[in-house]
């Protein structure tokens, strides 16, 4: 297995990794006692980035206004959808009616899709049609590209990385 960071996996090093948890762990304290005196701690997100289903990029989630587009990708980008989220991908879909932003979800687990897409890909996306900050954007809940296909939510809009999913 490769490493995101280019290096092959070893062995584990328990005195550095013993050393790295104490300054994590040091920063952690540091980071919080720092909020805690300047009195906020928001916002919280609830440990997902912000990309939860009860955090408040969900709201914007629309069952009533799920379209299927397609279209070919333009170009991709890392987003921070709201302030204080973990980055995010979003991909900018050329369609035959206009060009349009598309959300996919946190980059922490598309990264980790066997499903990768490129510029110039096309694409078939079904999703919750928005508008967030003033543009029209597709939060998207299921990515098709040929025969393969990534799914993000479920009907409702419930993200696929959520740990607490209804089975």
């Amino acid at each position: 297995m490769r490493r995101p960071w280019g290096r092959p996996a070893g062995p584990p090093r328990a005195a550095a990794f013993a050393a790295l948890a104490g300054l994590a762990a040091a920063a952690a304290l540091g980071a919080f006692a720092s909020a805690a005196l300047a009195g906020s701690l928001a916002p919280s997100w609830s440990g997902r980035g912000g990309w939860g289903p009860r955090d408040p990029y969900q709201l914007n989630w629309n069952s009533e206004a799920v379209e299927t587009v397609a279209g070919d990708v333009v170009r991709i980008d890392r987003i921070r959808p709201l302030r204080g989220m973990e980055p995010g991908v979003a991909l900018f879909l050329a369609t035959p009616r206009a060009r349009l932003v598309v959300h996919l979800g946190p980059a922490w687990y598309l990264d980790r899709q066997e499903l990768r897409i490129g510029k110039g890909d096309h694409l078939v996306i079904r999703g919750s049609l928005v508008a967030i900050d003033g543009q029209l954007t597709l939060i998207a809940e299921r990515v098709a590209r040929g025969r393969d296909a990534l799914a993000l939510r479920d009907g409702d809009g419930m993200p696929a990385w959520d740990a607490l999913r209804r089975p």
